[in-house]
C-alpha cells in the first residue's frame, strides 16, 4: 500500500496522456474513451481505505465521550476549520443538530466558519489569525467544547482558538493529518490521521468519514444518560 497520494500519482496514472501532477487537476478533461480516471479511482479508493485503517477507534470512542457529555450538560460545541476543513466543519454542526430529531435533545452545535459577517469583519479588523478566537471572546463559557479541523495542525486561526478554550475551560478536539503539526499536542483530545504531507483530499474525506462515525452513533445513544 503506497504511503501518499503522491506516491500513488507516481504509479503511471495519466490523463489525456500526462501524468498526474497533482490531485487537484487528476479529474479534468479525460479524452474520450481514456480509461486512466477509472484506474486512478480506483487508486485513490484504495489509499482513502488505508488511511481509514491508520485512525486509532479509541481516539474516536473519546470524540464520542466528550460530545456525549456535551449534549447531557447542555454544554455548546463550536467547531472550527479553513477550506475544505471549514465544509466540513458545518457539515459536522449541522449532523450534530440533527441528532435529536427523532427523540432525545440534539447537540447544541455552530461551526465558526460559516459566519461570513463575523469572520470578515474581524479578518478586516484584526487580521484573519483572529477570526475564531474572537467569536470565543464573546461566546465560550467554561465547559464547552471547541472542535477543531485542520490537515496541517498548523493554522494560525484554529490555534490561536484552541489555546483561547485551553486557557478559558473549554474542552478541546483537534482532527488532525500529516503528522499533526502544532494542534496534535494542543488539543486536549485529538483525533489524528498520519500521513505525507500534502494529502489533503484524502485526509479530509476521512475526518468527514470520522465524523460521520461520531454523529450516527450519538443518533443511536441519544437516549443515553449523562456521560461519566
Amino acid at each position: 500500500m503506497k504511503e501518499s497520494l503522491e506516491e500513488l500519482r507516481g504509479e503511471g496514472a495519466q490523463v489525456n496522456g500526462s501524468p498526474l501532477a497533482a490531485a487537484s487537476g487528476a479529474f479534468e478533461g479525460p479524452a474520450a474513451g481514456d480509461t486512466s480516471v477509472a484506474e486512478f479511482t480506483r487508486r485513490y479508493l484504495r489509499f482513502v481505505t488505508e488511511l481509514l485503517t491508520r485512525v486509532d477507534e479509541q481516539a474516536i470512542a473519546k470524540v464520542v465521550e466528550v460530545l456525549l457529555h456535551a449534549r447531557a450538560h447542555d454544554r455548546m460545541v463550536f467547531l472550527v476549520g479553513n477550506g475544505g476543513s471549514a465544509a466540513t466543519a458545518g457539515h459536522f454542526a449541522s449532523d450534530l443538530a440533527m441528532v435529536g430529531r427523532s427523540a432525545g435533545p440534539s447537540v447544541r452545535a455552530v461551526s465558526l466558519s460559516d459566519g461570513v459577517a463575523s469572520l470578515t469583519a474581524t479578518a478586516n479588523d484584526c487580521g484573519y489569525d483572529e477570526v475564531f478566537r474572537r467569536q470565543l471572546e464573546a461566546l465560550l463559557r467554561p465547559g464547552d467544547v471547541v472542535v477543531a479541523l485542520s490537515v496541517s495542525g498548523d493554522s494560525p486561526n484554529v490555534l490561536n482558538a484552541v489555546r483561547y478554550a485551553n486557557q478559558h475551560g473549554g474542552v478541546t478536539v483537534g482532527f488532525t493529518g500529516s503528522d499533526g503539526g502544532q494542534l496534535r499536542a494542543l488539543a486536549q483530545v485529538q483525533l489524528h490521521v498520519p500521513s505525507s504531507r500534502g494529502d489533503f483530499g484524502p485526509i479530509e474525506d476521512v475526518h468527514l468519514i470520522c465524523q460521520h462515525i461520531v454523529t450516527n452513533f450519538l443518533r443511536l445513544a441519544r437516549r443515553q444518560g449523562p456521560a461519566a
